[in-house]
């Protein structure tokens, strides 16, 4: 045991006699200049691949958004046409998984950032194209990927960018990708509303189920009338509507409240409904879109109140756009609801995002909501 102990202390002062030579030697005055260019070089080694490293990181962010970067890395700035066309074009990476409310987001201020740019939009088929009437048909010709296109994105969600207004000035003479979520009426309100509300109408087979609910609705009140213009064959309603959207459920799940998303309380809706009622908005009838009946029945007590359950997400929206007065949930899917919408009253829950979340530090909300609608908590 003695003999090991000697040996393991002369190993250690070898090895502490060799680093205290070299260290003589890297600091000596003959090679003091080389040691510090060596220490140089290492830095800026170091620098270059924590940079590719980034791009790296990049790269695979922008392949979630059907932008695939892998073949351009580590770059190039030189312009690949697309087409013989002599425009310009820009479109979008439409993210796979998100629901309407995103795609609604998405598509909106691609258009208005092409119009802001002088840029043409053009996109592949998306969900909208199954029950909206988009200006914008299915195309195939434009490849995001293309390397000589300028990429231009959004990690954060709810927050405008005035960037975007500018994109040919950075980038002239070439097409754009876009990516990220782009949620704020700031980037096509409201110089574009009238083209993205007329683009954003429901097809008929969608207007027809959301005419039968509301019928629905109201005749199962006790004052019920419809009225008819038999010049044109448009119904009028007698009573007033109050739409009132209630998310929960997937907005409960631990990993999303962790992040900062949150449910509007029943003191909310209470609230919003003494609102109404200040306003004069009496013996109306209570259209509640919901993804949590259950938690509807139990919270809402209200006369006349009529539930919509297990319809598609566009019928929703296109019933809750038809009410006089919204009470909105949160999220892009209620935005949208207020903004297709011609209704009197717009209410939304403030408390959107958590504050102090994560969620909360990429928003801002007057970026999101409309400063003429009213916020309740």
């Amino acid at each position: 045991m003695a003999g090991h102990r000697q040996t393991q202390h002369r190993c250690k002062s070898r090895i502490r006699a060799g680093l205290l030579a070299v260290q003589r030697v890297l600091l000596s005055p003959r090679y003091r200049t080389w040691t510090w260019t060596l220490l140089l070089c290492l830095a800026l080694l170091l620098f270059l691949l924590v940079c590719n490293i980034r791009t790296f990181i990049y790269v695979i962010r922008l392949q979630e958004w059907s932008i695939y970067r892998f073949a351009c890395w580590p770059s190039t700035s030189q312009r690949v046409d697309v087409t013989s066309s002599p425009d310009l074009f820009i479109s979008h990476g439409f993210h796979p998984t998100v629901g309407i409310g995103n795609l609604l987001f998405m598509y909106a201020s691609l258009w208005g950032i092409a119009r802001k740019n002088g840029l043409t939009p053009t996109i592949s088929h998306i969900k909208l194209h199954d029950f909206m009437e988009l200006e914008l048909a299915p195309e195939s010709f434009f490849d995001l990927n293309d390397c000589g296109n300028f990429v231009f994105g959004m990690e954060t969600c709810c927050i405008y960018d005035a960037s975007s207004e500018s994109i040919t000035s950075v980038a002239p003479g070439r097409n754009v990708s876009l990516w990220g979520y782009f949620q704020s009426w700031k980037y096509f309100h409201p110089e574009y509303q009238f083209a993205i509300r007329d683009q954003f109408r429901f097809k008929p087979s969608v207007v027809t189920q959301a005419n039968a609910i509301i019928d629905k609705a109201i005749a199962g009140s006790p004052t019920f009338e419809l009225k008819t213009d038999y010049r044109s064959g448009n119904r009028s309603r007698s009573r007033t509507l109050v739409g009132i959207h209630i998310r929960r459920g997937d907005i409960l799940i631990p990993e999303r409240v962790t992040f900062g998303h949150t449910v509007p309380t029943k003191a909310y809706y209470s609230h919003a409904l003494d609102y109404l009622r200040a306003k004069q908005v009496v013996d109306a009838v209570y259209i509640v879109c919901t993804n949590d009946a259950e938690w509807a029945r139990a919270n809402l007590q209200l006369p006349n109140m009529y539930l919509v359950e297990d319809q598609q997400p566009e019928v929703d929206l296109a019933v809750l756009s038809m009410t006089d007065h919204l009470v909105l949930s949160t999220g892009t899917f209620s935005f949208f609801i207020g903004y297709l919408s011609d209704a009197q009253t717009v209410i939304y829950y403030s408390r959107w995002p958590e504050p102090g979340s994560e969620f909360a530090a990429m928003t801002n909300l007057p970026d999101f909501w409309l400063p003429e609608w009213i916020a309740l908590e």
